[in-house]
């Protein structure tokens, strides 16, 4: 993914490791380019984002692959979970994964078809950036930890619970396409989340530098003598400052609501996804405790860390969601600060309250496909969903004769 790229060389090539992988997943089909352009002390580079027809060509040929691939490992006699009983039999358990497989793959029919849309966010991203390089931003040294280490640590989790399928299914490919969907889910998830992180900080650094025009003062007490042509350059001077400030602010707004019109629909299938494989894992470990069946402690271990894992997912994202949108509403609190602390000149007064006017229309809000608003109460409603058709699949199940 594309993150601002006037950082150090490893950076870059961070970023470059990322944007690989997610190419390798189908996740990134457009091309990024680094362009090197001369300026007056220092030559500047900027990765900014291409359509890429090689890209669109390997989607659809890793969509045919998987599609095909686990329509033959379905058929075969070892690709049957052992997990079935008369309720949820073994040709039910290979109609989901039919559905999951087809979900997962009308994933890369939306990067495939919308690949325009995210060119078009990440290079609005990188114009943005250029503006407020002249306020000194640097999204590197505003600290990618944390997002390098949830990146780490899905790729651990993934390895690890590819290796447990292994042992159970004796077969590498099988238990790759076995996990597929749910990867494929978590990785979208990483990548939604790693746009999250670039508004959040962009409105962070928006913020500060609000902040900051209060210490711009013009001597009002006469402590010190100012000249008229000092005092203009200043009013000016905020005066341009606010009116960009705005901008970058009402662009990253618009950023905000198309980053959630592209995840909408694919985070929707998520959810139908983990909410499904949920509560058939719950629903077999709940018959395994009362028919007191014989416990396997791999088993167990892995249907836990999967449940963990996309509760984990889950939280991550609305985590992310919830400090972006804090982010975007601390700005009209900021302004009203400002002008009721400072003085300020007629013409930047009258800016700002425009700016606050325009702020009571622009809402950030992320929404899966805005069928379910992806705040903090999504885990809560998410948790009763599966809780409810749990209880139903059980009674049911309890009804009727073996």
């Amino acid at each position: 993914m594309y993150q601002s790229v006037y950082g150090s060389v490893h950076q870059r090539n961070l970023i470059y490791v990322k944007y690989i992988f997610f190419k390798i997943l189908g996740l990134a089909p457009w091309k990024l380019n680094l362009v090197t352009k001369p300026s007056k002390n220092r030559t500047a580079k900027t990765i900014i984002c291409k359509f890429s027809y090689l890209g669109l060509l390997y989607n659809v040929l890793l969509t045919t692959s998987v599609f095909l691939m686990t329509s033959y490992f379905c058929h075969q006699h070892n690709s049957v979970q052992a997990q079935v009983d008369s309720l949820v039999t073994p040709s039910t358990m290979m109609n989901l994964q039919y559905f999951a497989v087809i979900l997962s793959s009308s994933v890369f029919l939306n990067y495939t078809c919308r690949q325009k849309d995210m060119i078009g966010i990440l290079n609005e991203i990188i114009k943005i950036d250029k503006k407020l390089q002249k306020y000194a931003f640097n999204s590197a040294k505003n600290g990618n930890i944390i997002i390098n280490l949830i990146f780490l640590g899905h790729l651990i989790i993934c390895s690890t619970l590819i290796c447990l399928q292994y042992f159970f299914l004796q077969s590498f490919w099988l238990a790759v396409l076995r996990c597929w969907p749910a990867f494929l889910y978590c990785w979208l998830i990483v990548q939604y989340t790693i746009m999250l992180d670039m508004m959040e900080k962009r409105f962070k650094f928006i913020n500060l530098n609000i902040v900051k025009l209060g210490e711009i003062k013009v001597n009002s007490e006469g402590l010190e003598p100012v000249s008229a042509t000092r005092i203009s350059f200043l009013r000016e001077s905020v005066l341009y400052d606010v009116v960009n400030i705005k901008d970058n602010y009402n662009k990253l707004c618009d950023i905000c609501n198309d980053i959630s019109d592209f995840y909408g629909l694919p985070f929707l299938k998520v959810m139908m996804y983990h909410g499904t494989s949920t509560i058939l894992i719950l629903y077999f470990m709940l018959v395994a405790y009362y028919e007191s069946k014989e416990f396997h402690l791999l088993l167990f271990i892995k249907d836990v860390g999967f449940v963990l894992w996309m509760v984990f997912q889950i939280i991550i994202l609305t985590t992310f969601v919830n400090k972006t949108i804090d982010k975007s509403e601390e700005t009209p609190n900021i302004i009203n600060t400002l002008m009721s602390r400072c003085v300020m000149h007629e013409k930047v007064e009258k800016e700002l309250i425009n700016f606050l006017r325009e702020l009571s229309f622009r809402k950030v809000k992320f929404t899966a496909w805005g069928i379910i608003s992806i705040d903090r109460s999504l885990l809560a409603t998410i948790a009763g969903t599966t809780a409810t058709y749990l209880i139903i699949l059980i009674q049911f199940r309890a009804s009727t004769p073996n």
